[in-house]
């Protein structure tokens, strides 16, 4: 697979995004590690931040300026909730 991998990972990179999805995240689970993660917005291909693969589901995207908020704001939840992690 990491053959595989690496043919995607040059097809992504000669594939560079729009302008305008240059600060947008992805928010994906992975089918391989079974572990959800926060990547670079893809048309295409979306890989796991854990186990570097590329069968994923997309669950949101979002700009990166949201998830700064959202991950300020699930932060201070789970300070209010340490039952919530």
């Amino acid at each position: 697979m990491s053959d595989y991998f690496r043919r995607i990972d040059t097809m992504l990179a000669s594939n560079t995004m729009p302008d305008e999805y240059k600060n947008t995240l992805s928010h994906i689970y992975c089918n391989d590690c079974e572990k959800k993660s926060y990547t670079p917005y893809h048309f295409l291909y979306h890989k796991c931040q854990h186990c570097n693969g590329y069968n994923s589901k997309l669950l949101s995207t979002m700009s990166s300026q949201q998830s700064d908020l959202d991950s300020n704001s699930s932060s201070d939840s789970a300070a209010l909730n340490p039952n919530s992690v």
